[in-house]
């Protein structure tokens, strides 16, 4: 919502993909948009485990973490645009804010520190702080337990599919 990152995520993995032999493509990796890092790892190791062994596909999924965060940290995730001004107009109006992002601890304050927007988010809920990664709705409560508003004054401002069911199932407008 906030960083163009998918096109990233993509090149890095299969950057990795083509040096290890991995037949990987962008439609496996469409089909796995939205969905949590460990759904996704375990979706690579039933697909190549047989073909690979079970530690290549670890190697591979560890690798390919680490060059996307590499990625992130020369700053090659683009802001989306409105961003800033969105930032400003909260910050205007006195509206509190939180982070709810499936994304691990790191990639985060990974993308913030190289966008320069670690101190606009000083509250965040991450993969790092949930046991049910989305659709599930915990990500949104907690996050909605940071803030201290009644859920008919929050919004939250998602872009997955399996988000905006959370959302729903924390019963807050998307």
């Amino acid at each position: 919502l906030i960083f163009d990152t998918e096109l990233l995520y993509y090149q890095a993995t299969q950057i990795v993909a083509d040096q290890m032999g991995i037949p990987y493509t962008k439609e496996l990796y469409l089909a796995y948009v939205g969905v949590s890092d460990e759904e996704v790892w375990a979706a690579y190791h039933e697909r190549f485990d047989e073909a690979f062994g079970h530690q290549m596909i670890e190697e591979f999924i560890q690798a390919a973490f680490q060059q996307t965060l590499e990625m992130f940290q020369r700053g090659e995730a683009e802001l989306k645009p409105g961003i800033h001004e969105l930032l400003h107009y909260l910050d205007e109006k006195k509206i509190p804010r939180v982070l709810a992002s499936s994304n691990q601890r790191k990639v985060i304050d990974t993308l913030l520190e190289a966008a320069d927007l670690t101190a606009e988010f000083p509250k965040i809920v991450c993969f790092d702080d949930v046991t049910r990664a989305k659709p599930d709705p915990e990500i949104f409560e907690k996050a909605h337990a940071l803030l201290a508003v009644p859920k008919e004054e929050l919004v939250i401002l998602e872009d997955s599919a399996n988000g905006i069911h959370a959302a729903h199932g924390a019963g807050i407008s998307v």
